[in-house]
């Protein structure tokens, strides 16, 4: 076997490790996945703290400090025909062992990327792609992110900023026979939860700083098995970091973003506890966004949130239909996933895949769920 395949298989196993003790703390664990867990917990990184003022452009670059980061692209674009793809683009890091003195080749950060694509279904099934990388120095970088002119990529997959200070933003991505070259328009920013920091839990012990272009608007091309085609839509760019978005009373979390019919968007998450654990627990927040960026925070109590269909896949069970309702303004929604099956099935597992919303506002968005594998 060579070098190459030994690294990237230890990349692979030691990120994987990583994204588990993260973002699966309620699983049991043997007393060898323990010891890792204490182990690497050393190094998971800055706790995330009240107060903070986010500034930009520094802002829109890594933050190597906290253990976990991501740039996360979603898009609902639709072709000349009329028919409905969904996109997804990320670009996640992980911090690592901090001993890098003087070594080009690590810098203490893993990066993985995901892309995805959910075609119209006539055209063919849910799909998604992962590579992994390393952040270097320099030339050396495999993968990395720098905050002005702002850039990220891993290896070709790439999302630029055509022009100082950050939007528009170039896109382009592909794997086998899939490829996108997408324009990413403007877009308010919005800093959810308090200026930014967000918190996860009632009561403060989970938190990230997360703010997001909510509102993009997105042309360009996609290339399918029968060749390029012309799309156009709206997109969603989320950024978020912390050190610790779940622990061990909590299983995974459903996060929905949405396009309203008027000119309205709407985020919401919804962390679940673990079984055996109390069902007060259960933590929601979320943001409506106006057309001009003005956002009003929504509370646990503000938010509705129900599964009422569900779909028996071989890995689990996954909700595909829900119940959203927002009483302080008398709206109720169903939300609908455009398709039975849109899971990542990758190193780690999650839901990812466009939505549509009807009833007292209608609109389409994408809705991401983790922790429902094997349950």
């Amino acid at each position: 076997m060579s070098d190459s395949i030994n690294i990237r298989q230890w990349i692979i196993y030691r990120v994987t490790i990583l994204l588990a003790l993260t973002l699966l703390a309620g699983c049991q664990q043997s007393q060898e996945d323990t010891a890792l867990e204490s182990s690497l917990g050393k190094s998971l990184g800055a706790k995330v703290e009240p107060g903070r003022t986010l500034s930009f452009p520094q802002d829109h670059g890594a933050h190597n400090d906290y253990g976990i980061e991501w740039w996360y692209l979603t898009a609902n674009l639709k072709d000349r025909q009329g028919r409905d793809h969904g996109v997804q683009w990320t670009l996640f890091r992980f911090r690592g062992e901090q001993d890098t003195a003087d070594n080009p080749w690590w810098q203490g950060q893993w990066y993985m990327g995901h892309l995805a694509w959910s075609p119209p279904q006539q055209v063919g099934e849910h799909r998604a792609w992962e590579r992994w990388g390393r952040g270097g120095v320099g030339a050396e970088q495999q993968a990395g992110v720098l905050a002005q002119p702002f850039s990220a990529w891993i290896d070709d997959w790439q999302l630029q900023s055509r022009e100082a200070p950050f939007l528009p933003l170039n896109l382009v991505a592909g794997e086998d026979d899939f490829r996108m070259a997408l324009v990413l328009g403007d877009s308010p920013q919005v800093r959810h939860g308090k200026d930014g920091y967000s918190q996860k839990s009632a009561d403060g012990n989970l938190a990230s700083f997360y703010y997001s272009y909510p509102m993009l608007k997105v042309s360009g091309h996609l290339k399918g098995p029968d060749g390029w085609f012309e799309v156009s839509g709206e997109g969603w760019l989320d950024r978020e970091w912390s050190s610790q978005f779940l622990d061990k009373r909590y299983q995974g979390w459903d996060w929905l973003s949405a396009h309203l019919d008027g000119g309205d968007a709407l985020m919401l998450f919804c962390m679940r506890p673990s079984e055996g654990q109390d069902p007060k627990l259960r933590h929601c927040e979320g943001s409506l966004i106006a057309p001009d960026g003005s956002l009003q925070a929504l509370k646990p109590e503000q938010i509705q949130w129900r599964a009422t269909r569900w779909s028996s896949l071989d890995s689990g069970r996954f909700p595909v239909a829900f119940e959203l309702g927002l009483p302080d303004r008398d709206w109720q929604m169903t939300v609908e996933t455009l398709s039975e099956d849109q899971r990542n099935q990758l190193a780690f597992p999650y839901w990812e895949g466009p939505v549509r919303l009807s009833g007292s506002r209608a609109g389409i968005g994408f809705i991401e769920m983790t922790g429902y594998e094997n349950r």
